[in-house]
């Protein structure tokens, strides 16, 4: 089993609020070859939400707010998924 981010198969979850749809990873979720998750949502965040990048080490929105403590929370809840499906 596979898991791929959940923007890839359509789902309107990434920051600003659209998709990455990629017709061949959709085709794989469909058919039940891989389970699509957002670790961002996981971990509560909004769509939309500030776009981040990662800065010395932490993940700072573009308004300045420190977003590591949730990006690493949604991390850690996609990593619990991928081991109970191992």
């Amino acid at each position: 089993m596979k898991v791929v981010s959940e923007c890839l198969t359509g789902v309107k979850c990434r920051y600003n609020a659209t998709d990455c749809l990629d017709p061949k990873i959709k085709a794989m979720v469909d058919n039940g070859e891989a389970i699509a998750v957002c670790p961002e949502v996981l971990a509560g965040l909004p769509t939309p939400r500030p776009a981040c990048e990662q800065k010395d080490g932490r993940v700072v929105s573009e308004n300045g707010e420190d977003m590591t403590e949730k990006f690493r929370k949604g991390a850690r809840m996609v990593l619990e998924i991928c081991q109970k499906i191992m």
